[in-house]
């Protein structure tokens, strides 16, 4: 039987962007174990933590996750990040769901990282894999839910030391704008705020 062992989060918001380290706990009755750290970076397996940046029309931005310190065996993981606005009513320009402006198509959410990087590794590593993904948007909460589960197999035994490269998730603003259009998401000067609400790995 597989248990799904959960990240603690803490809740920090920036415009833009968002991000703090995140702490995973010991396995419930397990040993006290190193604290594996969660980031979210602009950059690919960046230990710089996300700070506010400026997102305009035709850019795209990619928000990278990694982890570090982690070291239980692993048959995968689980991601959610939320977007929201500081103020009320959410833009067209971040609405990447099924029934928003943007749509889905221009969303990417990558579970594997680039393979000729070798600083580092897919927590994955080269096990077969699975991954499948989910898009909300919540109206009555005015909030943008993303989801990311990847499995894969044969167990994975990671190294303590070691950065591992969980997701990437990009926001292509092809057809954002300041101004509403009738084939433009208006909104993208609204400030907007990226937190990763759920991690967790599989055992």
């Amino acid at each position: 039987m597989h248990h799904l062992h959960q990240v603690s989060t803490a809740r920090t918001r920036w415009p833009l962007a968002v991000l703090l380290a995140l702490l995973v706990q010991a396995a419930p009755g397990g040993d006290a174990a190193a604290e594996p750290t969660v980031n979210l970076s602009w950059s690919f397996c960046s230990s710089a933590p996300l700070t506010s940046r400026s997102i305009g029309p035709g850019d795209q931005a990619g928000v990278y996750t990694s982890v570090r310190g982690h070291e239980a065996p692993h048959l995968g993981y689980r991601l959610a990040w939320i977007l929201r606005t500081p103020d009320p009513g959410f833009p067209d320009a971040w609405r990447f769901d099924a029934d928003g402006c943007q749509g889905t198509d221009l969303l990417t959410i990558n579970p594997r990282g680039p393979v000729t990087f070798t600083r580092c590794f897919d927590f994955a590593g080269a096990s077969a894999w699975t991954a499948s993904t989910r898009v909300e948007f919540d109206a009555s909460a005015g909030t943008l839910r993303i989801e990311l589960d990847h499995d894969y197999s044969p167990l994975v035994v990671p190294s303590v030391d070691q950065t591992y490269f969980l997701a990437r998730v990009l926001f292509d603003h092809k057809w954002s704008s300041v101004e509403s259009g009738a084939t433009m998401c208006s909104g993208i000067d609204r400030p907007v705020c990226i937190a990763l609400a759920q991690a967790g790995w599989i055992d």
